[in-house]
């Protein structure tokens, strides 16, 4: 019963995310193809921004990116990865998904952490960036993206394809290094 638990939060963040994709037609790639093996070059933001006037640019913006992380929910990870038919590296995720809302942003973890903005834990936004420091040693930086309700999407490592994960997580909590963001308020 006890390995139920992180399970059924797993599907719980999975038809939250698939609810979210359901209310962004205009905007999503989802509606083409339901498969996450099925990757579909983002929109361009603009057409996002056409869609939704209601919305701030910012908003938009924010929505933009955690979207086009969940498309790519199942690829594989690879070392060094910047594109979805290749597969990504933690990194390669956030500078392609960066990159398709048209905000340019470092390519490696480390130099992400340190030019990005800095955003305490209780104030994240999603499509802010979280870090993780995985080696005492050699202070490998880890890094994904929040995606609200204390989840972010990230390139977990070899062998294991991008997913979403709790920042409520033992690991997670203990290695937390801080979050940033390159999303500036227009």
């Amino acid at each position: 019963m006890k390995n139920l638990t992180p399970l059924l939060k797993q599907l719980a963040v999975i038809s939250g995310l698939f609810t979210l994709c359901a209310m962004l037609p205009a905007c999503s790639a989802w509606n083409k193809a339901l498969a996450p093996s099925a990757h579909i070059a983002p929109q361009p933001i603009q057409a996002c921004q056409q869609q939704d006037p209601g919305f701030s640019r910012t908003s938009r913006i924010r929505r933009h990116i955690v979207q086009t992380s969940m498309e790519n929910i199942g690829t594989p990870y690879v070392w060094g990865g910047t594109r979805p038919e290749r597969g990504f590296d933690c990194s390669g995720l956030v500078y392609y998904v960066y990159r398709s809302a048209g905000i340019p942003v470092p390519r490696t973890a480390r130099d992400q952490y340190k030019t990005g903005s800095k955003v305490n834990k209780n104030d994240l936004k999603p499509g802010d960036l979280v870090f993780f420091n995985i080696s005492r040693r050699t202070s490998r930086v880890h890094v994904g993206i929040f995606t609200g309700n204390n989840e972010f999407i990230h390139a977990p490592g070899k062998g294991k394809p991008i997913r979403v994960a709790s920042l409520d997580n033992v690991y997670f909590k203990h290695t937390f290094l801080g979050g940033r963001t390159f999303i500036q308020a227009r």
